[in-house]
C-alpha cells in the first residue's frame, strides 16, 4: 500500500513538472502584465459660429506616463444644428503638458497636436482645476469668455485601462 501511495505521489509530481514547464511554450506572455495607463475623459459644449453648439468629448491617456508614446488623445466634436450639414469631426494624435502662460506662469496647459490635419492642427488646453479643462488660443491667452469654452471630467469615466501591448 506505501509503494502504491509513493507511486501515486510521483506521478503527482511528474504530471505537475510537466504542465508547469509547458505554461509558457503554450504562447502566455512572460515577465509582468502590461503597464495600466491613466485615462480621463473631458466633455462640454463649446460655443459655434454657424451652428447652436459643438458636443465635445475629449480623452486624454497616458497621463501618469512618462512616456510620450502613451500620451495619445481623441477628440470628437459634433456640430449640432449646423447651417450646412449635421456632422462632426474626429481628432487624433498626441499630447504634451506645458508649464505657464504669459498671464499665469504655474498654469498648466495641454498641448494636443492632431496628427491626421494637413498642416498639423493645434489644440491648447489650460487646466482650471482637476476636473476642469479651458480652451485657450495659440499664444496661450484666455479668451473673455472663457467660461462658455470648458470640458469638464466626466468622473463615471475617470480611471484606468489596460494598454494594449501592440501599440
Amino acid at each position: 500500500m506505501k509503494q502504491i501511495v509513493k507511486w501515486a505521489l510521483s506521478m503527482a509530481v511528474v504530471v505537475l513538472a510537466g504542465c508547469a514547464g509547458s505554461a509558457h511554450k503554450g504562447g502566455l506572455p512572460e515577465g509582468p502584465p502590461p503597464p495600466a495607463v491613466k485615462t480621463q475623459v473631458y466633455s462640454g459644449n463649446l460655443p459655434c459660429k454657424h451652428c447652436s453648439r459643438i458636443e465635445t468629448r475629449l480623452v486624454l491617456n497616458g497621463l501618469d506616463s512618462s512616456n510620450a508614446k502613451d500620451h495619445t488623445f481623441i477628440m470628437d466634436a459634433k456640430y449640432v444644428e449646423h447651417e450646412g450639414a449635421q456632422g462632426g469631426r474626429r481628432y487624433t494624435g498626441s499630447w504634451d503638458r506645458l508649464q505657464g502662460t504669459p498671464a499665469d506662469p504655474s498654469a498648466e496647459v495641454i498641448n494636443l497636436l492632431d496628427q491626421q490635419t494637413d498642416p498639423q492642427t493645434m489644440f491648447h488646453f489650460q487646466q482650471i482645476d482637476g476636473r476642469t479643462l479651458e480652451l485657450i488660443d495659440g499664444q496661450l491667452q484666455r479668451y473673455e469668455n472663457g467660461r462658455g469654452l470648458r470640458l469638464y471630467l466626466e468622473p463615471s469615466t475617470e480611471g484606468w485601462r489596460k494598454q494594449d501591448p501592440a501599440s
